[in-house]
């Protein structure tokens, strides 16, 4: 289990710090600003971009509180193969890029592992919904404060990350339906 967790960890970083290739020589854009305090909680992922390490993840989730060195605490989880398969877990934390402004580009590291963009590209007015990716645009999810989002907010989030440069056509649902965890 442990090295499970420890590929789903590496794969995030790697994931993060690729090339990927797409149509726009445009920077990806991040919202103007994050509450850092409104953004912790819970976060249900609603559709991404599959990487290596969350092939069979159903229910994820990540959580996200603040650590007592001013970091962000960061708890992934799912369940593999069904809603009530085994979890699959990884702990890491989060930071603020350094160098920016606002609190939309953020770094994730699990591990030893190095820092690896975590940047938010949409946001709710009332942190109900984000959606996050990396300057690559290899990475892509959509996130909820809820296991369940409406699928016209869902298209309009995935068409406006096409207009990003995001290959959205990759983006896959993720079951949220009879979860336990």
């Amino acid at each position: 289990m442990k090295k499970l967790l420890y590929i789903f960890a590496m794969a995030i970083v790697l994931a993060g710090t690729s090339s990927c290739s797409n149509d726009m020589d445009e920077p990806l854009l991040t919202v103007d600003s994050v509450d850092l305090d409104q953004y912790i909680g819970t976060w249900y992922e609603i559709g991404s971009i599959p990487q290596f390490f969350n092939v069979g993840c159903q229910c994820t989730k990540a959580e996200y509180d603040f650590a007592p060195d001013g970091n962000i605490r960061v708890r992934n989880s799912c369940t593999l193969g069904s809603p009530s398969g085994a979890e699959n877990r990884v702990v890491g934390r989060a930071r603020v890029q350094r160098n920016t402004e606002g609190n939309s580009k953020l770094e994730v590291r699990f591990g030893s592992s190095p820092w690896a963009p975590y940047w938010i590209i949409e946001l709710a007015d009332d942190y109900s919904y984000a959606v996050v990716s990396d300057p690559a645009r290899g990475t892509f999810f959509v996130l909820s404060r809820e296991r369940q989002m409406d699928s016209a907010l869902y298209e309009q989030l995935l068409a406006n990350g096409r207009a990003q440069g995001v290959d959205v056509n990759r983006v896959t649902r993720t079951n949220q339906v009879n979860c336990t965890n």
